[in-house]
């Protein structure tokens, strides 16, 4: 396994940035999340947010098989797990982009249980990804290290990390849209379970291959191919998720068709 790049510091400024960027962040999405609580008369959004919190302390592991590091020097270090340092702005984050992601999606099925906006979805938080991580990156507030695949400038943002990461809230608005029938009264709790179920899930699932190869002396053209392959899957289970939901779309229409004939 490739040594911490324990040397690599934080740029101060571009840290404190992305700590005021992350607390505004997550106020701005639990004002989000408190009136959508308030509009729906039903705790859900909040639930979702706090599922993203949850999804955050997956953090640590997921860092270290895909070569992110924080550094020691970063401001507000929460924990150190695995050797990887957490920040608290990284948990700012996530509520926002994971829970509410989720939950945004699960609000595009419900407007279109066919799945039509799964992929738009999946493409948004693509495209998020990037817009978080890359000025974060390129200004030196934390690191990609080792010799990643699909790599925009050194020590920078991998391309390849984008499509898992959007897997994951698809993935979670897809569970929360399909168990809503079951998540009423106290009920409703469990729905904070489904965000890190699914982005753990979903890096599990798919971020496998590029973890090994950037874990093992493999050629450069065996680390690309296994990037290659984790976006390839990252992609087939957000095209999956929407098959799903057509085909229980088609079967939901097919019912009611026969109940009004009957």
């Amino acid at each position: 396994m490739t040594p911490l790049p324990v040397d690599l510091q934080a740029n101060a400024g571009a840290s404190l940035c992305f700590l005021a960027g992350g607390a505004l962040f997550f106020v701005v999405s639990l004002g989000w999340a408190l009136n959508r609580a308030w509009i729906s008369r039903n705790a859900l959004p909040l639930f979702a947010l706090a599922g993203g919190l949850l999804a955050s302390f997956a953090e640590a592991w997921i860092d270290r098989i895909i070569q992110l590091w924080y550094p020691a020097d970063a401001p507000l270090v929460m924990f150190t797990a695995l050797g990887i340092h957490q920040p608290l702005w990284v948990h700012l984050y996530y509520p926002g982009f994971v829970g509410l992601g989720a939950y945004v999606t699960y609000l595009g099925l419900q407007r279109n249980p066919d799945g039509q906006l799964l992929l738009a979805a999946f493409l948004g938080i693509c495209v998020m990804d990037l817009a978080f991580e890359g000025p974060a990156t390129f200004f030196g507030a934390y690191h990609y290290y080792g010799r990643q695949p699909f790599q925009l400038w050194e020590n920078g943002w991998p391309l390849w990390v984008a499509p898992v990461n959007a897997a994951g809230p698809v993935v979670a608005g897809w569970l929360i849209y399909r168990f809503r029938h079951l998540l009423t009264g106290r009920a409703t709790a469990w729905a904070a379970l489904m965000p890190p179920l699914a982005y753990a899930g979903v890096y599990g699932a798919t971020a496998w291959p590029t973890a090994t190869a950037l874990n093992s002396d493999v050629s450069p053209l065996m680390r690309w191919g296994a990037a290659t392959l984790t976006m390839v899957l990252a992609v087939t289970v957000a095209t999956g998720v929407r098959t799903l939901a057509r085909h229980v779309d088609a079967a939901s229409r097919s019912e009611r068709i026969a109940a009004r004939s009957s």
